[in-house]
């Protein structure tokens, strides 16, 4: 085998590899959405509500993700799908995600929505779809 051969074969296994991989910009950035919830009836507790509605999620150009759904810190791999994102929770709140319910660790399915908005259906708190507007094309903390 020729060394052009060689290195048009190794090229072709990356760029399959990467395929699913989010590095192309699309997803990449920082995302913020509200859900809606019963309101808190006690004032001490205000602080708790607006925990419980945020909801952001980062997704880096390296297919990692953070989502931080109702105070909760989900973290793992972040796998582009057609006009969708897969986001395979690995750590919840700093834990194995084998050490979590079920139902937490299934992979979340993100969809762009036709306004450039996404969404995506909660498995940690249950509700409507929560709607994510884009803020920043560039990862930010906490990672």
């Amino acid at each position: 085998m020729t060394p052009n051969r060689v290195r048009a074969l190794v090229v072709a296994a990356l760029v399959g590899s990467l395929a699913g991989c989010v590095s192309s910009g699309d997803w990449v950035g920082t995302w913020t959405g509200k859900r809606q919830v019963v309101k808190i009836a006690n004032p001490e507790y205000g602080g708790a509500e607006e925990t419980i509605k945020s909801v952001k999620l980062i997704i880096h150009p390296d297919g990692r993700y953070e989502l931080i759904d109702g105070g909760v810190m989900f973290e793992g791999q972040a796998r582009r799908t057609d006009g969708e994102v897969e986001l395979t929770p690995e750590r919840i709140a700093g834990l194995p995600a084998k050490n979590a319910a079920p139902e937490w660790q299934k992979p979340l399915v993100v969809k762009r929505q036709q306004d450039g908005s996404a969404s995506f259906q909660s498995s940690f708190l249950p509700g409507d779809p929560i709607r994510l507007s884009r803020i920043s094309t560039t990862a930010e903390a906490p990672r």
